[in-house]
């Protein structure tokens, strides 16, 4: 019985060496930027990794999606320019 758990032991330790040897050896892969999904919350603002201090300043919020409404103003041709109003999710019986 012991001889069988080594042996099943010995298959599940390389086929994690396996693993290791392809994810990482073998299929480097683009790093991803600082916000690849283009998040509209404000931890996706700073650099990834964050350095120690994220901000110099507490950054101004007026929503809760701010970096949405950054894009939105620094899309917008002219400085009052009404920007068309994202879709909100709506749960049914709501």
């Amino acid at each position: 019985m012991s001889t069988i758990g080594a042996y099943l032991l010995a298959a599940g330790l390389a086929l994690f060496v396996l693993n290791v040897v392809v994810s990482v050896v073998l299929k480097r892969g683009k790093l991803a930027t600082d916000d690849p999904w283009e998040a509209d919350t404000l931890e996706w603002a700073t650099t990834s990794p964050p350095p120690a201090h994220n901000f110099d300043t507490l950054p101004e919020i007026r929503s809760d999606r701010p970096l949405h409404d950054l894009r939105v103003a620094a899309a917008e041709p002219e400085a009052g320019a009404a920007a068309e109003p994202r879709a909100e999710l709506v749960e049914a019986g709501a």
